[in-house]
């Protein structure tokens, strides 16, 4: 934003140059000619060197010029025009992902992240997504990098959303390939001992919210995972659970643990196989948890443990590959439970579960 004295410059320097653009008073010059005036400097509308011709001609000069509010009125439309196109466009996309069967989360991460483009570019650029140049696209990502500090899983899923919606929707054909490959940054997981988990557990006194976290931690589940269980998908004979539809749409099964069975019992009974098997206490009795519950379950059962790491639910899951690896379980078999598609995914884990390291005594004595 300019300060007064940036203001009062920038404000001379559009008059002065308005005026030098014309070899008469300003009183003589013709609606027309301030039109083609501005359409020359590309002065649009919306632009603050408009607002300051406008205010200029009609209230310091006291011209009447209807020129200005005829563009005003004539930007408006082709606004409300382009806006009404991109809700169209944003919707066919949305159906596009959907008829393709992407996960509701990441649908709603793909609109979101078009929606905050399209906010960025109508204020930085004062155009739509449908307008945008290879260098406005650059601009952006260079905004995102530098400015925001975004990681570089959000700048994938930017990435993966706009190039999505330009091929498929826009039908244009920029070039996204300056933003492939972007580093990530190797943050070695939050894992919570294996003594911090019980402790956690032991502070939980419902039983539903124990057996949540439990199946987190002793089954390696995601949050959306463990909230869409179906008690079709337990097996407490055989000591396994499927994950339907998991990350990538792939179904995988996993372990449970023999300490969760009694309780896995109890909730299950009464319910239908196809029937969820935590259900949410708010609604029509039918809707599983919400994954915004499960994480306020954990942090409530965190603080009452008295445990300071900054931990999330997903972190139940980094413990539970870290003590499967520190236990000597193969990593390949690690991957399998996890549904990692690449081990390299699943080797983060390396770093944290290395007993050699950990038995290295400090110099400091």
């Amino acid at each position: 934003m300019l300060n007064m004295n940036e203001s009062s410059d920038f404000k001379e320097k559009v008059v002065s140059s308005f005026l030098k653009a014309f070899s008469k008073e300003p009183r003589f010059v013709s609606n027309q000619e301030i039109r083609l005036f501005l359409e020359k400097n590309r002065i649009f509308p919306s632009s603050q060197e408009f607002l300051i011709l406008k205010d200029f001609v009609t209230l310091d000069l006291k011209l009447s010029r209807k020129i200005f509010s005829e563009l005003e009125v004539k930007e408006a439309e082709k606004h409300r025009t382009k806006q009404e196109t991109f809700s169209l466009s944003l919707q066919k996309f949305l159906q596009i992902l959907s008829i393709r069967r992407y996960s509701p989360r990441t649908i709603k991460s793909y609109r979101l992240a078009v929606l905050a483009s399209q906010r960025w570019f109508m204020a930085r650029k004062q155009k739509f997504l449908e307008d945008i140049s290879q260098k406005d696209l650059l601009d952006f990502f260079y905004f995102l990098t530098e400015t925001k500090k975004f990681s570089a899983s959000s700048i994938r899923i930017y990435r993966f959303s706009l190039e999505l919606f330009f091929k498929e929707v826009l039908q244009n054909s920029l070039d996204f390939r300056n933003f492939y490959h972007i580093k990530k940054s190797e943050h070695i997981p939050v894992v919570l001992s294996k003594t911090e988990v019980k402790k956690m557990l032991s502070v939980v006194t419902n039983l539903k919210h124990r057996l949540i976290l439990s199946l987190l931690y002793s089954s390696g589940l995601r949050i959306s995972e463990v909230v869409n269980l179906k008690v079709k998908d337990i097996n407490l004979n055989e000591l396994t659970l499927v994950i339907r539809e998991g990350k990538g749409k792939k179904d995988r099964i996993s372990v449970l643990s023999e300490i969760t069975v009694d309780l896995l019992r109890d909730m299950m009974q009464g319910k239908n196989a196809s029937a969820y098997l935590f259900i949410s206490n708010q609604g029509d009795g039918v809707r599983p948890v919400h994954t915004r519950t499960v994480q306020k379950i954990f942090q409530v059962a965190l603080r009452k443990a008295g445990i300071q790491k900054e931990a999330s639910p997903h972190d139940l899951r980094h413990s539970f590959a870290t003590h499967l690896l520190e236990s000597g379980v193969d990593i390949r078999y690690i991957q399998t439970l996890l549904g990692h598609k690449n081990v390299a995914t699943t080797a983060i884990y390396t770093k944290v579960a290395n007993p050699v390291l950990k038995k290295i005594k400090s110099p400091l004595a």
